[in-house]
């Protein structure tokens, strides 16, 4: 059987995947995945490799110090690669029996609500509403870095105060709600400084707006008030975490609103609050309390 080159393989896995809706963020995993995996077995046929190749692959992104959750990334890019590619051409995946790494849970900083009002009162008195709105609509619904680089106006239905997210890490159409505080801010940007020109809702500086110049505006502004380490999946996980303080609120809605699948997911992204709950519960239940 013929070799076939890696980038006619890519190709017809893009095929495949956008055909079925994945995002062009998923598809750019896998292909990174298979790519990176490639150039440690020196180009050999990506069909041939053994399940030692990959184990020794992983072991190396670990010597070479990337982070585990990196290792983590690349092993479900290139698990889902082998098992599209092994299927396509009838194969045994060399990835077959391989555990997942493990990835520690990390520590992320939570903002407080005045730390929240205090960032967005400095960037309204330095008149930056572009920066005030993106912030303000992150902490309002938890939308990812990804999908706010990449809405447009046309996004915004501005009578039923939602937005409409086609581009999303799951491939899925997700309908996001935002409050009128948040609506306000946005307004606020559209009339004052909004780029006629372009159709993104928050561009950039030289166009649609970068993930990395997202990440240096989160994290200039914080630290502005005096808040070090903040960047955009903070905003998320502090959004999930006052989220669920609400006296109505539902896990069930929240990953809904959020765009998860999986209710493991919303308990890593809540565990910060689900502590602090669970302390103030015992407080007020304590069993040996109430004997007095």
């Amino acid at each position: 059987m013929t070799t076939e080159p890696l980038d006619d393989v890519l190709r017809s896995l893009e095929y495949s995947l956008l055909a079925r809706g994945r995002s062009i963020h998923t598809l750019r995993q896998y292909k990174l995945a298979a790519t990176k995996f490639s150039e440690f077995i020196d180009g050999a046929p990506l069909r041939k490799a053994t399940r030692g190749q990959v184990e020794q692959w992983l072991l190396s992104l670990r010597q070479a110090g990337s982070k585990p959750s990196t290792v983590y990334h690349y092993f479900t890019g290139l698990r889902t690669f082998f098992k599209w590619y092994s299927i396509r051409d009838g194969f045994t995946s060399p990835m077959a029996g391989i555990g997942s790494p493990s990835v520690p849970e990390p520590e992320k900083r939570i903002l407080t609500v005045e730390e929240i009002r205090r960032v967005l009162a400095t960037l309204k008195a330095g008149r930056r509403y572009r920066d005030a709105a993106i912030i303000a609509l992150m902490y309002d619904t938890g939308m990812r870095a990804s999908e706010v680089c990449g809405m447009k106006w046309e996004d915004v239905d501005w009578k039923e105060n939602t937005i409409t997210l086609s581009d999303t890490k799951n491939g899925d159409l997700r309908l996001v709600p935002f409050s009128y505080a948040a609506g306000e801010r946005m307004d606020l940007w559209r009339s004052k400084g909004k780029r006629k020109d372009l159709p993104w809702l928050f561009p950039g500086t030289r166009g649609q707006l970068t993930r990395s110049g997202l990440l240096q505006m989160i994290r200039k502004a914080f630290v502005e008030i005096g808040v070090d380490g903040i960047g955009p999946h903070s905003l998320r996980h502090t959004f999930a975490t006052h989220f669920l303080d609400g006296s109505d609120a539902h896990v069930s809605d929240l990953m809904m609103i959020a765009g998860w699948k999986s209710e493991s997911m919303a308990r890593r992204y809540t565990k910060d609050g689900r502590q602090r709950r669970a302390i103030k519960a015992h407080r007020e239940n304590s069993p040996l309390s109430r004997l007095g």
